[in-house]
């Protein structure tokens, strides 16, 4: 049986309106390695940003980089949960995947979409990081077509999230106080957070 490639109108729009996927990778000796990441879809390909979020290591030693350079072929599962488990869908893409270094035309692209679908990376300097191009190699999906026509996400409103890069540096910005109170009444530190919105664990350390 030949692998599906191609992505269809449903499944765009269901990969359009997620914010987030995780990417299976794995080392010359098959040992798995998954993590949580950002995209952009140009219709045919996948692009993912080596950014400026908090590591422990350069960029170019992250662990998803390396099993890429020693072995190409990837996973990437887009999904949508919900508690009504009639909501349950997602989208698997087997993939081959290359690094697109700064000067590839490519990378300029990927780039711009990037920045377009995600406000935060507008002030990150990614000029010169290398992007990952995922090309489809197999598609599999399940009760993507579900995707309601009238839905909406709300971080696709102008603005939103532009107060990321302080917090994406491991820094805090003056405008959000630090709770202390938890550290004594074992309470959780999310409800003493004055804006919500942001992330309690913005600055964690990621491989």
């Amino acid at each position: 049986m030949v692998a599906r490639t191609n992505i269809t109108e449903a499944e765009a729009l269901f990969i359009q309106r997620r914010r987030v996927a995780r990417l299976a990778t794995a080392n010359a000796e098959g040992h798995p390695h998954v993590v949580p990441v950002c995209y952009a879809f140009d219709g045919a390909r996948f692009y993912i940003p080596l950014d400026e979020k908090p590591k422990r290591i350069a960029a170019t030693q992250l662990k998803r980089v390396r099993n890429i350079e020693a072995r190409p072929e990837v996973s990437l599962v887009i999904d949508r949960y919900d508690d009504d488990w009639s909501q349950l869908a997602y989208l698997q893409v087997a993939a081959h995947a290359e690094l697109l270094a700064p000067g590839d035309e490519r990378h300029a692209t990927a780039l711009a979409l990037l920045r377009e679908r995600y406000p935060q990376y507008r002030m990150m300097a990614l000029e010169q990081s290398r992007i990952i191009a995922l090309t489809p190699t197999a598609v599999v999906s399940w009760r993507v077509e579900a995707e309601s026509a009238q839905q909406t996400n709300s971080w696709l409103e102008s603005g939103r999230g532009v107060d990321f890069p302080p917090l994406a540096r491991g820094r805090r910005p003056a405008h959000i106080p630090v709770a202390t109170s938890h550290l004594r009444s074992g309470r959780s530190p999310t409800r003493h957070l004055a804006a919500p919105r942001y992330c309690a664990h913005a600055s964690t350390v990621l491989r």
